[in-house]
């Protein structure tokens, strides 16, 4: 990355495409059960916890309400 002509390590940056890459990865090893990494957590924390409110749900897994919903939409 360049800034002002120096290259500057942008650690951030490379943390968001390892992550992306890790999603990927699971994502595809996860498709033929017809689920994405998004929602594995989900169903782990549940199968460990048993049923809970969508709100507690989403505090457990330190995310917000709309975005576990989105996740959950598809199953």
């Amino acid at each position: 990355m360049m800034t002002g002509g120096t290259d500057l390590p942008c650690t951030c940056l490379r943390l968001r495409q390892a992550a992306r890459q890790v999603t990927r990865l699971y994502d595809r090893r996860l498709e033929p059960a017809g689920l994405r990494i998004t929602q594995f957590p989900v169903l782990a924390l549940l199968r460990a916890d048993g049923p809970a409110p969508l709100g507690q749900l989403a505090e457990r897994l330190v995310t917000d309400r709309t975005t576990l919903t989105r996740n959950l939409r598809p199953m």
